[in-house]
């Protein structure tokens, strides 16, 4: 991987009232030490915590305000001619986009576990008389290689932790199936979104969770119709559903006959 680093300095932004935007023409990271930062990508707002490492590509409309103090890394993958005067908001030639792995895959906000590895590579960096150097270069790819592998980890784990939510869901249902239960308790429960959660359980169990809240409790009715005395109201209240003729309605519509009928026929079939 060619790389060459524009700069690497220590800025401290006082907090600014005027907005000012400006179109990115290389690949910028900024390591966050201190304060707190709004910036909007793209018109996407992102808050920025000291921690936070923040990653822009060519082409990218942005702008910024705050109080921070953080590190600036820009970067070249093209071969660019290298300026001892550098700056950002100088008139630069637009960077070609790079479709390494090491950048193409990075989120604009990356918030690393290992705050000090990072603290301690920027310092390195941003210490160096000669950014054209080897070591410097080296110091770089140290930074993008720590960089996605925490990127890579974070996502490892979410994707394991929602994983872990819907086999929650589904031990829930299963447990709480003859409760009130809607899609909002269910969501509030594992702290996702709720049509995150349904289209994540639908595609693991083959339907949404309410569905297989109604398929649960029907199945359960159906059980009662055919072993038990019961009346079709109790079973109606004791599978959770208020209305009987909204459980008539739904039972039907699962196996083609109302609860009575359904109980008539299997009691012909059992003589």
């Amino acid at each position: 991987m060619d790389i060459n680093v524009l700069e690497c300095r220590r800025f401290i932004a006082p907090s600014a009232k005027s907005i000012i935007k400006r179109i990115v023409t290389d690949y910028e990271l900024d390591f966050h030490i201190k304060g707190e930062r709004i910036i909007n990508i793209d018109k996407r707002e992102c808050k920025v915590k000291a921690g936070d490492i923040c990653f822009r590509r060519p082409g990218q409309e942005v702008y910024s305000f705050g109080d921070y103090d953080c590190y600036l890394l820009t970067l070249d993958f093209s071969g660019k001619e290298l300026s001892n005067q550098y700056s950002r908001n100088a008139v630069n030639p637009m960077q070609p986009i790079c479709n390494d792995s090491i950048v193409a895959f990075l989120p604009d906000i990356i918030s690393p576990d290992c705050i000090n590895e990072f603290d301690l590579l920027f310092t390195e960096l941003s210490q160096q008389t000669d950014l054209s150097s080897e070591y410097s270069k080296n110091v770089a790819k140290q930074i993008l290689f720590l960089l996605n592998t925490q990127v890579l980890r974070q996502k490892i784990e979410k994707q394991t932790d929602t994983e872990l939510s819907v086999d929650r869901i589904y031990k829930y249902i299963n447990e709480n199936f003859l409760k009130t239960i809607t899609l909002n308790q269910l969501s509030q429960f594992v702290h996702l979104d709720k049509t995150y959660l349904s289209r994540l359980f639908k595609n693991k169990f083959g339907v949404s969770p309410i569905d297989y809240v109604i398929y649960l409790r029907l199945d359960h009715a159906r059980n009662l119709l055919l072993s038990t005395n019961m009346t079709v109201a109790d079973i109606s209240a004791c599978c959770a559903y208020k209305n009987i003729s909204f459980f008539i309605s739904c039972y039907k519509k699962k196996y083609g006959l109302t609860p009575a009928e359904h109980r008539k026929q299997m009691w012909r079939k059992n003589k």
